[in-house]
């Protein structure tokens, strides 16, 4: 559920945070995280779940979560909505 939760509000942020001609290479790296993410917490539930149970890789993935979204609360700021929608050849809003 966060997941399918936040990956749409991941790629409506990067609308706002990055201008047209930088946004398919941030969606594409965005996209190698989350393979990168799906095979480490593949590989931990792997390690972590024949010896210590099944409960154990779900903490362990989610404590760095936990921590990184605590941190993006307290030190980022919300982007102002539309800030990069505009058309580059005349600078006007799209």
């Amino acid at each position: 559920m966060a997941v399918g939760g936040v990956l749409p509000l991941t790629f409506s942020l990067l609308g706002d945070l990055y201008p047209p001609t930088k946004r398919t290479a941030v969606s594409g790296w965005i996209g190698v995280g989350m393979g990168i993410g799906i095979g480490t917490g593949q590989n931990l539930a792997g390690m972590l779940g024949p010896p210590f149970g099944w409960r154990v890789p779900f903490f362990v993935a989610a404590c760095p979560a936990i921590v990184v979204g605590i941190l993006i609360y307290l030190f980022t700021e919300e982007p102002k909505r539309g800030s990069m929608d505009h058309d580059p050849r005349d600078g006007e809003l799209v």
